[in-house]
């Protein structure tokens, strides 16, 4: 949440939404009432029962007002000055997608191996042609990483092809991104690092894809 704020980005040019998954640690309620206190642009709302990950990123597009969404994990966090220079492109290429590469990050937060998905900047089509042009028709072995988190998406593109998490308890992200990339129409890739992310061996992913021996 604080590297969302520490970017040089008018407050009123965006929105910040967290979904409480009616989370039984006191001290993360407290400190989203800390951050509503002090944001005016911050909103939460509250699960009466725990709905997964998945799920939450529904209710938040549901509730958000903004042109743009990024799904940014709570574990996680976004490189400096990156807010405006994204939003700046999609609404200049009117973006269905913008698909970007990632960082690994270590123990102490700092970024570390930049994961080079994207070889090039494409140019802007549809997401059919991406896929043809990357991926070979082979999700699991290309260049495209299935995780929505690196990767901004048209809210109205989401909900005019009706692009939600299904109710599942992981590997959602596999079927909102390859959905989302095969309806755009205005789709784009770009080498820039603008997430970071932060490996947790005790993610829901990991400890499933452990327990089936993968």
């Amino acid at each position: 949440i604080l590297s969302i704020y520490a970017q040089p980005f008018s407050q009123e040019e965006y929105e910040v939404i967290i979904v409480n998954d009616n989370s039984p640690d006191s001290l993360s309620v407290e400190k989203v009432k800390e951050y509503q206190q002090r944001y005016t642009n911050f909103k939460v709302v509250h699960n009466t029962i725990n709905q997964r990950c998945g799920m939450c990123r529904n209710i938040g597009v549901q509730h958000a007002k903004g042109e743009y969404i990024w799904f940014v994990d709570q574990d996680d966090y976004i490189q400096p000055n990156c807010l405006e220079e994204m939003l700046n492109r999609c609404v200049d290429n009117n973006l269905d997608i913008l698909y970007f590469d990632y960082r690994n990050v270590s123990d102490d937060l700092s970024p570390n191996k930049k994961m080079n998905l994207v070889k090039n900047d494409s140019s802007v089509m549809t997401g059919l042609e991406y896929i043809h042009a990357n991926c070979k028709g082979d999700f699991w072995h290309s260049e495209y990483d299935t995780n929505v988190w690196h990767a901004v998406y048209k809210r109205e593109f989401l909900l005019s092809n009706n692009i939600f998490s299904p109710p599942v308890s992981y590997c959602e992200d596999m079927i909102v991104a390859q959905h989302a990339i095969i309806m755009a129409n205005r789709f784009q890739a770009i080498t820039n690092d603008y997430y970071c992310y932060r490996y947790n061996p005790d993610s829901v992913f990991h400890t499933q894809v452990g327990k089936n021996g993968r």
